[in-house]
């Protein structure tokens, strides 16, 4: 994450899977379909996080994984179940009984 960044929307999870919206930058718009509420489904979020805040959630030199590394599945995994509501553990049924 060396190159400049003119705009990004983060979407944070923190440790007890809470979700909150950060965006950074004028260039970018960030849109929130929720197709529970059909009158009022397409909500654009216009709040702007400070600068400094980017850092303190992504510090210079941090790993940043993505679809194409060996990580993918574990953290596509506890993304999904955030989104969902849901733990990310799960019981694994034994076939072997």
């Amino acid at each position: 994450m060396g190159e400049k960044i003119e705009g990004v929307v983060i979407v944070h999870f923190n440790e007890d899977g809470e979700m909150s919206y950060h965006v950074f930058g004028e260039k970018v718009r960030l849109f929130i379909v929720d197709e529970r509420v059909p009158n009022d489904r397409v909500y654009e979020w216009l709040s702007r996080s400070e600068p400094s805040q980017l850092r303190e959630m992504i510090p210079a030199g941090s790993d940043i994984g993505n679809q194409n590394d060996e990580r993918h599945e574990a953290i596509k995994h506890r993304v999904l179940a955030a989104g969902d509501g849901r733990s990310y553990l799960s019981v694994v049924e034994n076939d072997h009984d």
